[in-house]
Order: structure tokens, then sequence, then C-alpha cells
């Protein structure tokens, strides 16, 4: 995006159709790591500070991406943590620098599993080693407090035929057997959704096109009915 997003934005609904506007949640700046823009908040209930997290993308004048977290007692007001950003990837392993303009790392989507939080994000790896050549992933950290977090390596690797393309505002969930793993493909229109009934065993030439959006989201507000949601 060429625009700047200086604040994440911030609205409630009684039925997710009719919505009030509030005031935003989180500015970008005025540290130079979010000073330009702000992108893509994924928001958890974290029941060990009794706090919601908002993990989010700070990105800086070379639209350098990382990984930023801020907390709220009521969802309305929000702190940024002192320690952001929170997670940035390592220039050697990733095709990720400070000095790199759109360097990956961005659109966090958080999840738990075996008492840890997950958070998936766009990311690229140097294949071929430094400075290699660019492979979009979906990349993996792990963490137990969601401020001190541990690369875990790709989660998903493009796979397809155009391996440089980033994979963007990714969505993982299970449902029985089967592992769903939702992107949307850079310079490819649509959400796309392949599905694998073993952890990482997706491929790329499974993969379909559910429509013309972008930056999907799925969500159950009411056990067990799934809402998909997406930019349009």
């Amino acid at each position: 995006p060429s625009a700047r997003c200086t604040s994440l934005g911030h609205a409630t609904s009684p039925d997710l159709v009719r919505w009030d506007i509030l005031p935003p949640a989180v500015p970008a700046g005025p540290d130079w790591w979010d000073a330009n823009n702000v992108w893509a908040p994924d928001v958890v209930w974290d029941s060990g500070r009794q706090q919601w997290a908002m993990l989010f993308t700070g990105v800086d004048s070379l639209k350098v991406q990382r990984a930023c977290a801020a907390w709220s007692n009521d969802l309305s007001a929000w702190t940024k943590e002192p320690a952001n950003p929170v997670f940035q990837p390592d220039s050697l392993t990733y095709y990720w620098a400070p000095s790199q303009r759109w360097s990956p790392c961005r659109d966090p989507f958080l999840f738990l599993a075996d008492g840890m939080w997950n958070m998936l994000s766009t990311a690229a790896l140097r294949l071929g080693g430094y400075p290699g050549t660019k492979c979009g992933i979906v990349h993996r950290a792990v963490s137990s407090d969601l401020v001190q977090w541990q690369d875990a390596g790709p989660f998903y690797v493009n796979d397809g035929a155009s391996t440089g393309h980033d994979l963007e505002s990714s969505q993982y969930l299970t449902r029985g057997a089967w592992h769903h793993l939702f992107f949307t493909e850079q310079d490819v229109p649509g959400v796309s959704h392949i599905a694998s009934d073993s952890l990482g065993g997706w491929r790329m030439a499974d993969r379909r096109v559910l429509d013309g959006g972008d930056a999907a989201e799925i969500d159950q507000f009411d056990p067990g009915v799934d809402i998909f949601s997406r930019y349009a």
C-alpha cells in the first residue's frame, strides 16, 4: 500500500450487521519502527495476564515490517508493549533487513497449541544462502507470554509456480482430522484455501481460490458456526 495507515480502527456491533465506529484503537508512532504504518491486528485474550493482547504489524519509513504488541483491559484503551517490536526475522535466514525496503514480516495470526502461543506471519526465506533467492513462506514463531518470541521456522513454504510470491493474511484452523490454511498469494486475486490430513502436508497444487476477496478471517461467534469474512 502506498497510503499511510495511521491508526488501527475500532468498531463494535451487536449482530455483525450494524456497526458503530469508535475512536481508533492504536495509532502509528511515535516510535520509528511503526511511525509509517500500523497494519493487520489480531486480538486474543491472554489468561496469564488477564488482559486482551493485540499483535499488529509496525511499519517504518522503508516499509520494513516488524511484529508489535499492545495490551488492553477493556478492548478500548490500548497500551503498546514497551519491548516493541516483539519479533523481527533474522536477516541471514530470511529475506528481511532493517535497510531492505519492503522487508516482509506482517499480518500476525495467533493460536494456542500445547500451552504455547503460535504466531503465523508473512515472511520469506533466502534460498541458497545470503543474499539468496526469495521464497515466500508462512512463518511461525512461538511464545509463552506473547512478548518473548522464538523463531520456529516455516509453517508452510510456497511450492507453487511462483515461489517468490508472498503469502499474506494467513489463517489456520483444524476441523476434525483436517488442517486448513487460508491465505492471499501476492499477485493472485482471491482468497486461497488448502487442506491436508497432516500438519504441514499442504501443496499449492491442491489450492482452491474461494472468491475474489483478500485477507480472509474465519471466526466462530456461535459454537460450530464458522463466519468467513474478507476484504473486498
